[in-house]
């Protein structure tokens, strides 16, 4: 059965041709979104990762075909991930625990790397001044989405 949404950032073919990857997952009640497998010869779909996301963004098969690397977000993260997906099994490892918020996923043809943007939130404590009309920094550090880490 296919899903009822669809990521609207990117499917991708698997290097042999053979299978489209996307995500896509549940609308109604509790959100989860998979990684789900096109199979171009018989016309048919199935689930390819064993645990739901949040989120599943933009897909790319590594050219080995032995696995997929996807940018995810867990239920109750603020922040995108690096996932690496298994092929066949579906089995998904996390790639990076870090403040990078990741948005695109480029994987190279001819060897096993990647390319990726890596977005970083800083957050700064301000005190402003009502009487002088001032406005000083008094920190600055990385935004953990919890407070200024």
């Amino acid at each position: 059965k296919l899903p009822d949404s669809f990521s609207i950032e990117g499917p991708s073919w698997s290097p042999d041709g053979k299978f489209i990857a996307f995500s896509g997952g549940a609308s109604a009640g509790k959100r989860q979104m998979f990684v789900y497998l096109y199979d171009v010869e018989n016309g048919t779909e199935k689930t390819l990762t064993t645990e739901p996301f949040y989120d599943v963004n933009q897909i790319g098969w590594m050219p080995d075909g032995k696995s997929l690397v996807a940018i995810t977000r867990q239920d109750g993260e603020n922040r995108r991930r690096l996932y690496r997906v298994a092929f066949p099994g579906g089995e998904a490892a996390r790639l990076t625990e870090d403040f990078y918020d990741y948005s695109i996923v480029s994987v190279a043809r001819s060897a096993n790397k990647f390319v990726t943007v890596a977005a970083e939130d800083e957050a700064r404590i301000w005190k402003f001044d009502t009487q002088n009309n001032q406005i000083l920094q008094i920190t600055s550090g990385k935004n953990d989405s919890q407070g200024v880490a």
